[in-house]
């Protein structure tokens, strides 16, 4: 494998053990995050509850401003997988050069 691939990968290895210590820690100790990001989509929701059929252009604009707002930890979610494909490539790597196939 190229170093460039191989740092490539361990970079991307690395990235996805953060985003799971990041996911973990809003989990068990990031309560406030978490809250917060219910509060604000509750406060997004009940805007979108108010509005009547002539408010087109507010929902479009509340309803993105929701969509966006859990952003973040879909890309965390991203990041894990990435992340876990990384390692399987690094270690399947590591085996075929250490003869552990054929």
């Amino acid at each position: 494998m190229e170093q460039d691939r191989q740092d490539q990968l361990e970079a991307q290895r690395l990235r996805g053990i953060q985003a799971q210590q990041f996911l973990e820690y809003l989990k068990t100790e990031g309560k406030y995050f978490t809250m917060l990001f219910e509060e604000l989509d509750g406060e997004l929701n009940v805007a979108i509850g108010g509005l009547t059929p002539m408010d087109r252009d507010s929902f479009t604009v509340l309803q993105a401003r929701r969509q966006s707002l859990y952003e973040p930890l879909r890309r965390i979610e991203v990041d894990i997988q990435i992340g876990q494909r990384a390692a399987e490539e690094l270690s399947k790597a590591t085996s075929i050069s250490s003869g552990g196939i054929l």
